[in-house]
């Protein structure tokens, strides 16, 4: 991927010289794209497929939010957001509200609930939830 990007860019920077920035709009880019993936032998998905992965994956992240309330899933969570709330309170800090932080682990989660098999939450995640 990274390759494909490196050479869109010197594909568009050779029709639009001068000034270090590019000057392109969605349909340049797209069509530059569609142009050099067929150099590197990649597929590209067509939009309508994408939709199709957003929409579920979408689902999937709702889905487990709405498991986890009910089966426990999220007591991790509700665990260390208590210890750093207190934590928070002794030293008269300031802590994110518990729906900000659940928000956060939402967007956490997207990535990871669409490739895993698992509803657990990763300790990695909780790290990146709480900015450790």
């Amino acid at each position: 991927m990274r390759r494909l990007v490196e050479i869109v860019l010197h594909d568009m920077r050779s029709v639009h010289r001068g000034g270090g920035l590019l000057n392109a709009n969605v349909a340049m880019v797209s069509t530059t794209i569609q142009r050099v993936a067929p150099r590197l032998s990649l597929a590209l998905a067509t939009h309508e497929s994408v939709m199709q992965r957003a929409g579920a994956a979408t689902t999937k992240i709702a889905a487990w939010v709405e498991g986890s309330r009910t089966n426990g899933t999220l007591s991790a969570f509700n665990q260390a957001y208590r210890k750093r709330r207190l934590a928070a309170q002794r030293t008269g800090a300031r802590m994110m509200p518990y729906n900000t932080m659940l928000a956060r682990l939402n967007r956490a989660m997207a990535s990871h609930a669409a490739a895993a098999q698992t509803c657990a939450i990763p300790p990695d995640i909780l790290r990146a939830v709480f900015g450790e």
